[in-house]
């Protein structure tokens, strides 16, 4: 009350990094559309004018590179990734409600990486309409 509107606190990374079997799957549209207070800001030009200068702010030095930082940080955990699969043989099941089973770390890394990419190319399109 009497502050700016923020959302947060982030922790469902899982719903919006295609790592779920419900809901939001796509790289591809909005989850948080339906919400009414979401359906009158991406009404209001005003806003939706921001969002766009903020979006184009951010991803030249902070969203493009993204795909770079997950290579970055699979590398970084490379050896520890190990150890986590050899305590919790994982790699090979289905585990609910993840999206997919991709059988290695590797696959683990390039189906996030590849789903990333998709989704900030069709976010850029969409804001940038």
């Amino acid at each position: 009350r009497g502050g700016k509107l923020t959302m947060g606190p982030l922790w469902d990374f899982d719903l919006s990094s295609g790592n779920v079997n419900y809901g939001h799957v796509s790289p591809e549209g909005w989850a948080l559309n339906t919400a009414s207070w979401i359906v009158m800001l991406v009404r209001d030009p005003n806003f939706t004018g921001k969002m766009k200068t903020r979006w184009n702010q951010m991803k030249a030095d902070k969203i493009f590179t993204l795909t770079a930082y997950v290579d970055q940080q699979a590398n970084y955990l490379r050896e520890s990734q190990k150890e986590n699969y050899i305590k919790w043989d994982i790699l090979n099941t289905y585990i609910n409600p993840n999206q997919v089973v991709t059988g290695s770390y590797t696959g683990e890394v390039a189906y996030f990486r590849d789903w990333m990419q998709r989704r900030i190319q069709w976010m850029d399109a969409e804001i940038n309409k």
